[in-house]
Order: C-alpha cells, then sequence, then structure tokens
C-alpha cells in the first residue's frame, strides 16, 4: 500500500486548483494581465442615461482608451454585452457581475490594472479624467509614458 502524508495531499490540491481553468461561463481575465488594462462598465441597460453618456465620453477619448492599453468591458444585465469588440454571452456577463459583487439593477465602472487587481471601483457618471489619472499614476503607466516620450511618440493627457 503507498503512504501519502496529508501535507502532499494537501499541497497536490493546492497546486491542481491554482492550474485550473475559470468556472464554466466565465471569462479568463488573466488572459489579459500584463497586456491590458480593463475597464468593466457595469449597467442593467444600454438605455439608462449614465450608460448613454458614459459611452458617448468613452467614444471622444478613444486616443486615450488606446494609449494607455485599455479594453472596455460593458456588461449589461439585458442586450449584448461585450468584451473590447467581442459579444459576450449572458451567462458570461452575470458570471462578470457575480465576480465582482454587482448587484441586480446596479451600475458600476470597474478599472482593472495588468497585473490584474481592481484600481478604481466608482459610478458610471464619474469623472473618465479620474479613471485616467488613476492610471498614468500606476508605476508600469508611468515607465510606458517615460519609454514612449524617450522614442518621441505622443502621450494622452488625462483630462
Amino acid at each position: 500500500m503507498l503512504r501519502v502524508p496529508g501535507s502532499w495531499i494537501l499541497f497536490a490540491a493546492m497546486l491542481t486548483s491554482s492550474v485550473m481553468p475559470p468556472p464554466a461561463n466565465a471569462i479568463d481575465l488573466a488572459r489579459y494581465e500584463w497586456t491590458h488594462r480593463l475597464l468593466l462598465v457595469f449597467s442593467p441597460r444600454t438605455d439608462s442615461a449614465a450608460f448613454t453618456d458614459l459611452q458617448i465620453r468613452l467614444a471622444a477619448r478613444r486616443d486615450a482608451l488606446v494609449d494607455r492599453d485599455l479594453i472596455v468591458f460593458t456588461v449589461l444585465e439585458t442586450g449584448i454585452s461585450h468584451a473590447g469588440d467581442d459579444a459576450i454571452t449572458p451567462a458570461e456577463a452575470q458570471a462578470l457581475r457575480r465576480e465582482f459583487d454587482i448587484a441586480p439593477g446596479e451600475s458600476a465602472m470597474l478599472l482593472i490594472g495588468k497585473d490584474g487587481g481592481v484600481k478604481l471601483h466608482t459610478q458610471l457618471d464619474d469623472d473618465l479624467a479620474e479613471v485616467f489619472r488613476r492610471i498614468d499614476g500606476m508605476p508600469m503607466r508611468r515607465d510606458e509614458m517615460a519609454e514612449k516620450r524617450r522614442r518621441g511618440e505622443p502621450v494622452t493627457s488625462p483630462d
């Protein structure tokens, strides 16, 4: 009979859980780590004034989104949700709402850093310049801006 100490079983279970795929119907946000920042926009519907206004403001600042490697997710309770330009299923949208503890009927905007951590949790009608300033204050972004300036490339203003 093979005897395996209990600590080895615990170690094997921890190792297995750290490499397990995300739950069914979940979007693996880890695939964006170290390459993109994410702006998760949660709204019950597309016809709310705050959601519509935010979409207009995001479109007007497309240059700032691209400059900051920022992908916008629109996560809706009803309607078609998106991860950047790609549609996501209602089940995937619901899984994101659960993952970030967004209640039914709630609107919110979350900034996820390149390291995968939540950097800001705010409302849809809050100033986008504050989101961009938060990004610009991150050490990785400061390095990116310095490198762009060294190469003579433009860096967009947060305002």
